[in-house]
């Protein structure tokens, strides 16, 4: 596969590219998403579930999920040290796997935490609503890709598919801390942190 490292946009497209107000689209999806770890916290106090304990290292369940949280994290930090959201099209390393690496790393995110806690009802819940909130993020995206990067877009479009990787990139990119920071990572790592904190605390701590 070509591996193609960054195109900028074309001056000409910004007034033709549509006005999606992305700032606002992230609030949504937060917001949302929050409703629903809410909710799933109130289920789970309801029927009084415990989490996997997080140091059972022989259940391969609590193996799975945690492997499969940190490749999210690992995942959205290698996509964010790449990436310069809507000036340039990135195709390179992370890009170069899937169109949305980023959603993609929080989906096993997740996964992952969803695995951990081990109920079926929350894990539908949050799985349910984080897919359909990333899918409504992800249309608009694409629409702003292809009017601001016009054949660029459409053929990277053509070459790497949506989520699913089905190769493996040819290099890691142009990794800069500097990209990780202006987009914020920092913030994920420490929501992950704080929900394994959580987890543990729920199942280890005192009982009121």
């Amino acid at each position: 596969m070509e591996n193609l490292q960054t195109v900028q946009a074309p001056p000409a497209t910004a007034a033709v590219a549509p006005a999606i107000n992305f700032k606002r689209l992230s609030r949504w999806r937060v917001r949302v998403t929050a409703v629903a770890v809410v909710i799933s916290i109130a289920w789970l106090i309801a029927v009084r579930h415990q989490p996997r304990d997080l140091t059972a290292y022989t259940d391969p369940v609590v193996v799975t999920s945690l492997v499969t949280l940190l490749l999210g994290v690992a995942t959205r930090s290698w996509a964010a040290s790449l990436v310069r959201k809507r000036l340039v099209l990135a195709t390179s390393g992370a890009y170069s796997l899937c169109r949305h690496p980023l959603y993609l790393g929080s989906i096993l995110m997740v996964i992952g935490f969803c695995g951990l806690v081990g109920n079926p009802v929350v894990g539908a819940l949050l799985c349910g609503v984080v897919i359909t909130t990333i899918s409504v993020a992800i249309k608009a995206e694409e629409q702003f890709l292809s009017d601001s990067f016009g054949d660029a877009w459409d053929d990277y479009k053509r070459r790497v598919p949506r989520l699913v990787p089905c190769a493996f990139p040819h290099s890691l990119g142009e990794i800069t801390f500097q990209r990780w920071r202006e987009n914020r990572e920092a913030r994920v790592w420490l929501a992950a942190a704080l929900g394994l904190a959580a987890i543990a605390f729920w199942l280890h701590g005192p009982r009121f």
